[in-house]
């Protein structure tokens, strides 16, 4: 298993696989923040999709 470290260092380089694995280890701690500043469960996906997007292309 990777550590962080790893991961990170493939998300920069382009390691698509690394982003994936990067976002499954924390896109459900990153959906309860986002649901907790929303309120809305549909509100908070909008917010992780975005952000998402926003950090990984």
């Amino acid at each position: 298993m990777e550590n962080e470290a790893d991961l990170i260092e493939g998300c920069w380089t382009g390691d698509n696989a690394a982003r994936k694995r990067l976002y499954m280890l924390y896109s459900n701690r990153m959906l309860a923040v986002c649901y907790r500043y929303m309120g809305d469960k549909d509100a908070a996906y909008d917010v992780l999709h975005d952000g998402s997007i926003k950090i990984f292309i």
